[in-house]
């Protein structure tokens, strides 16, 4: 990721979307971690898209489902929320390990 990139969150494949910093994100192949605006329920299965845009580069696109295990109110922060992914397809898999290196660079 440069300095320039943007990163966003899809909720359930467009139904809701918000920009986000890097340092509300954290991902690796087994779930990721994030802060929003949006409230799950503990078990909830939600559908998150990433979307990292850069003005050099094209956009990259993640689509994953997981299992909400945590989802803590932080006062003026919205919500943290923990995310245990489904099941990941194998070709999905060194895109999400590149996605997560990248995050953690910055």
């Amino acid at each position: 990721m440069t300095s320039q990139s943007r990163l966003s969150l899809h909720l359930d494949y467009g139904a809701d979307a918000q920009e986000c910093d890097p340092s509300d994100l954290e991902i690796c192949e087994r779930g990721m971690h994030f802060r929003s605006r949006w409230s799950f329920e503990i078990g909830s299965k939600i559908a998150v898209g990433i979307i990292q845009t850069d003005p050099r580069l094209r956009p990259r696109r993640m689509k994953l489902e997981g299992h909400v295990v945590c989802c803590e109110a932080q006062p003026g922060h919205g919500y943290e929320t923990t995310l245990l992914f489904s099941p990941l397809p194998d070709e999905l898999q060194p895109s999400l390990r590149e996605f997560s290196q990248a995050l953690a660079a910055r």
